[in-house]
């Protein structure tokens, strides 16, 4: 168990990555530096977005994602709308194609879930 940031450069047979939720992934403090500093806040929330990525690379075999309320942003929004339809309240599961990228840039290790 661990941040997001401590998975850097390990790898995991089963990963878990908890709370990417709307306002805690990116978090939403970033929102601020849209209209005030536009560079940094693509900056910033590239990132977000890399760090997410490397703790979802860490999974070798299965990856599962949760949040509470929205999800984030970062997430493949195909995922999500797959996950949403077809699972029960407690658990959104989904299969995104095998090694690729989805929109929002999350990559999938082959046969994880997300």
């Amino acid at each position: 168990m661990g941040t997001l940031h401590r998975f850097k450069g390990l790898e995991y047979q089963h990963m878990a990555i908890a709370a990417v939720s709307e306002g805690l992934v990116p978090r939403a403090e970033l929102e601020g530096l849209r209209e005030g500093d536009p560079d940094r806040y693509r900056h910033e929330l590239q990132k977000a977005r890399s760090t997410l990525f490397v703790a979802a690379t860490r999974a070798r075999d299965s990856l599962v994602v949760s949040w509470h309320g929205d999800p984030s942003p970062l997430l493949p929004s195909k995922a999500v709308a797959d996950s949403a339809e077809g699972a029960d309240q407690d658990t959104k599961e989904t299969e995104v194609e095998d090694g690729g990228f989805e929109d929002g840039g999350l990559f999938k290790p082959p046969g994880a879930l997300i």
